[in-house]
C-alpha cells in the first residue's frame, strides 16, 4: 500500500487527479439530473433512451478519428479546451427557456459527447506519459478509487440538492467542475510528440493512422480478447443504460429518488473493488490478466444475480457486489491496454476501443427505445444480464487461455517489430 503511494509524490499526477476528481463529480450530478428532467418532462422510456443514443453517435461518427488527433496534436491542449467547450454548453442548457428545454438537453448532450470523445482518450494516453509503467496500475487504481468515492458521495449530495434547488439548477456545478479541471491542467508539464505534430494532418494521414492502430490492437491477442468481451457486454449494458430509472419505479416499486441509493452503493462496492488493487500494489504484468480474468468472471455473475431478486434490499447488496468486481474489470483493463499499447498510438488504441464499446451499445439502445414502450422493463434487464454474463464467461475463459505474456519486456520487443 506504502508502494502505491508514492505517486502522490509526483505534482503533475496529482494536478491530473484533482481535476479529473473534481470534473468527475459535476459529470456525476448532471448523470442525476439529466434523466430526471427527460422523464419528467416526457415520462418516456423511449425518449430516456433517445438521450442516451444521442450521446452514443458521435463516438461511432468521430470517434476513429479523434484518438488520431489526440496521438498527433498536444494532448494538454486538447483536454484545456475540451472542459471549456463544455462548460459553455452546459451553461446554454441552464438558461434554455422551458419550451425548448427537452430540444436543448438532446443538442447538448450530443455536442458534450462530441467534444468529450477528444478528452477522454488525450486523458488516458497522458497518464502513462507521466507515470513510470511499474506504477500504472496504482495511478489507475487511485483514480478509480476517487470516481467510485464521488460515485457514493455525489447522489446523496445531487438528491439533496436537487430536491433543494431543482434538478435544473444543479448543472451549475458541472459548469464550475469544468472550469476547475481546466486550470488544474492548464498547469501540468505534459510530453508531447513533436515528429507527429509537425506533420501535414490530412484525412488521408488520419485513416492511416486509425488503420495502424486497429491494426496494432488485432495483432495482440490480448487485446482482442478484451475487445471480444467489451462488445459482447456492451451490446447487454445497451438495454440496461436508459432504463435504470423506469426499472427502480416499475420494477421494483419504487420512488425515482431510490435511484440515487442504488448508484450510491454500486459506488461503495467500486470503493472496494478499486482499494483491493490499490491495497495489493500490483506491480508485476504477468498478474495483470489472472486479476482480469476474475473480475471479469464476477461481474457477469454479479449482474445476473441481481436482476434475479424484486426485493430492494438485496437488489442493492448485489448492486454493491457488481461495484466491487466492475470497478477491477474497468482498471486491469486500462493497465493492460497501457502497458501493451506504445505511448504514441495509445490515443488510437484507447478511442479504437471506446468506439468498439459505444456502438455495440448503441445497437442495443436502439432496440430497447424500440421495445422500450411496449416491453416491461424487467424483460429487457433479463435480457441484457444475460448477455452480460455470457459475454464475461467467454472473455474470462479466453484470457485465461490465452499464452500471450503482458511484461515491459514483451512490450520492449512489440515496439521494436
Amino acid at each position: 500500500m506504502k508502494e502505491s503511494l508514492k505517486i502522490f509524490r509526483d505534482g503533475r499526477f496529482i494536478k491530473l487527479w484533482a481535476g479529473h476528481g473534481i470534473s468527475t463529480f459535476g459529470d456525476m450530478i448532471t448523470f442525476l439530473a439529466i434523466p430526471m428532467i427527460v422523464y419528467g418532462i416526457t415520462g418516456s422510456k423511449s425518449a430516456l433512451s433517445l438521450s442516451v443514443l444521442i450521446r452514443v453517435i458521435p463516438v461511432i461518427l468521430i470517434g476513429p478519428f479523434a484518438g488520431a488527433l489526440v496521438d498527433r496534436l498536444n494532448r494538454k491542449t486538447i483536454m484545456i479546451w475540451s472542459d471549456l467547450i463544455r462548460a459553455m454548453l452546459t451553461v446554454a442548457l441552464l438558461l434554455s427557456p422551458d419550451q425548448y428545454l427537452l430540444t436543448m438537453i438532446y443538442i447538448v448532450v450530443f455536442l458534450k459527447s462530441l467534444i468529450g470523445i477528444f478528452f477522454n482518450p488525450a486523458f488516458n494516453s497522458t497518464i502513462p506519459s507521466i507515470i513510470k509503467k511499474e506504477n500504472l496500475m496504482s495511478a489507475n487504481s487511485v483514480i478509480g478509487v476517487t470516481q467510485n468515492i464521488l460515485q457514493f458521495v455525489t447522489p446523496f449530495a445531487g438528491a439533496a440538492l436537487i430536491g433543494f434547488s431543482g434538478a435544473r439548477s444543479v448543472l451549475l456545478i458541472d459548469i464550475i467542475s469544468f472550469i476547475v479541471s481546466a486550470v488544474a491542467i492548464y498547469f501540468i508539464d505534459i510530453p508531447r510528440h513533436p515528429e507527429k505534430s509537425r506533420k501535414l494532418i490530412t484525412p488521408g494521414v488520419l485513416l492511416k493512422d486509425i488503420g495502424e492502430g486497429f491494426k496494432f490492437m488485432l495483432n495482440s491477442k490480448t487485446l482482442t480478447v478484451i475487445m471480444i468481451t467489451t462488445l459482447i457486454t456492451q451490446f447487454g449494458q445497451g438495454f440496461i443504460a436508459p432504463l435504470w430509472l423506469p426499472y427502480v419505479i416499475e420494477g421494483l416499486k419504487r420512488p425515482a429518488a431510490d435511484l440515487g441509493y442504488l448508484v450510491s452503493m454500486q459506488g461503495f462496492g467500486s470503493i472496494l473493488g478499486t482499494s483491493l488493487l490499490l491495497l495489493l500494489g500490483v506491480r508485476k504484468s504477468k498478474s495483470y490478466k489472472l486479476f482480469y480474468s476474475i473480475f471479469t468472471l464476477m461481474t457477469g455473475v454479479t449482474i445476473f444475480m441481481q436482476i434475479t431478486t424484486l426485493n430492494f434490499s438485496v437488489f442493492i447488496m448485489w448492486g454493491t457486489l457488481v461495484g466491487v468486481f466492475i470497478s477491477g474489470m474497468g482498471i486491469t483493463t486500462q493497465t493492460i491496454i497501457q502497458h501493451i499499447a506504445k505511448n504514441e498510438i495509445l490515443g488510437r488504441v484507447s478511442s479504437t476501443m471506446n468506439i468498439i464499446n459505444q456502438a455495440f451499445m448503441a445497437i442495443a439502445v436502439a432496440i430497447a427505445g424500440l421495445m422500450g414502450d411496449k416491453v416491461t422493463t424487467r424483460i429487457l434487464f433479463i435480457i441484457a444480464c444475460s448477455i452480460w454474463l455470457i459475454g464475461c464467461i467467454i472473455g474470462s475463459g479466453l484470457m485465461l487461455l490465452n499464452k500471450e505474456t503482458v511484461t515491459d519486456d514483451d512490450i520492449t520487443e512489440q515496439q521494436s517489430a
